[in-house]
C-alpha cells in the first residue's frame, strides 16, 4: 500500500470510527495526538450527524469494521485500514512489519475479526460527559 501526500492541504486519508467504543475512541484519541494527525479527517460515526450515505455505505457496513477513505474513494477495513493509518501517520511501521508477515497477518485478521464482533458489547462513552476530554462509562 502507498499513500500520496496531497500538497494542497486537503486530508490524505478520512478514519471513520466508532466514538461511542471507549477502546476505540481512545485509540484514536492517542493517533490524534501525533505529528501527522492533521492529514487526517477524522468522522465519528456515533456521532448523530454523521451520514453514512454521504461517505458512501450504509451505517451497518461502519458499524461492522473499521474503515478509512482515500481521497480517490478507495475504502480499506478491518487491519487494512490500521496499515493505512499507520503509513499515513508515518508511525508503527514496525508493526505493520509484523501485522503483514506470513504468520503475523491470519493472526491479526482473526484478532481484529474476533474484536470487531465482541465491539457492540463493550461499554459505551456518554456523550455529554467526553466533551472536555475525559469520560465516564455506562
Amino acid at each position: 500500500m502507498s499513500i500520496e501526500l496531497k500538497s494542497n492541504g486537503s486530508p490524505l486519508l478520512t478514519v471513520y470510527y466508532d466514538g461511542a467504543c471507549h477502546l476505540c475512541s481512545r485509540e484514536i484519541d492517542h493517533y490524534k495526538k501525533l505529528p501527522k494527525a492533521d492529514r487526517v479527517l477524522w468522522k465519528d460515526i456515533a456521532d448523530p450527524h454523521f451520514d453514512a450515505l454521504k461517505e458512501g455505505r450504509e451505517l451497518s457496513e461502519f458499524n461492522r469494521t473499521m474503515h478509512v477513505k482515500r481521497p480517490n474513494g478507495e475504502f480499506f477495513q478491518g487491519v487494512d485500514a490500521f496499515l493505512v493509518i499507520w503509513e499515513v501517520l508515518g508511525k508503527f511501521s514496525w508493526l505493520a512489519r509484523i501485522v503483514n508477515s506470513r504468520a503475523g497477518r491470519p493472526v491479526f485478521d482473526l484478532g481484529y475479526a474476533t474484536f470487531a464482533r465482541i465491539r457492540i458489547y463493550l461499554p459505551k462513552r456518554k456523550r455529554d460527559e467526553c466533551e472536555d476530554g475525559r469520560c465516564s462509562l455506562d
